[in-house]
């Protein structure tokens, strides 16, 4: 049971800091260009969207191709196996 906390809280964790960095790239990309899209805003609009948007990922919740979709497109690319890899591990 010990190991099940420590799991949990790591995931935590990991999921907090993503999310941090996450809605750090999209305030300054919706503050550097007029374009506002919808779903960059909803995925990633505030650090409460951007953690509960990871852990339904990572879940199930959300089919994690269109969670990181506004990150691709309006973004860069580059997020992608970035995102992949918190996905896969």
């Amino acid at each position: 049971l010990k190991w099940l906390v420590w799991a949990m809280m790591m995931l935590g964790l990991v999921i907090y800091i993503l999310g941090i960095f996450f809605t750090q790239l999209a305030s300054d990309h919706r503050m550097s260009n007029v374009s506002n899209s919808e779903s960059l805003v909803l995925y990633w609009g505030s650090l409460g969207d951007a953690v509960y948007s990871l852990y339904q990922a990572v879940m199930g919740g959300l089919d994690w191709g269109d969670v990181v979709e506004p990150l691709r497109s309006e973004i860069s690319i580059l997020l992608v196996p970035f995102f992949s890899g918190f996905i896969a591990f």
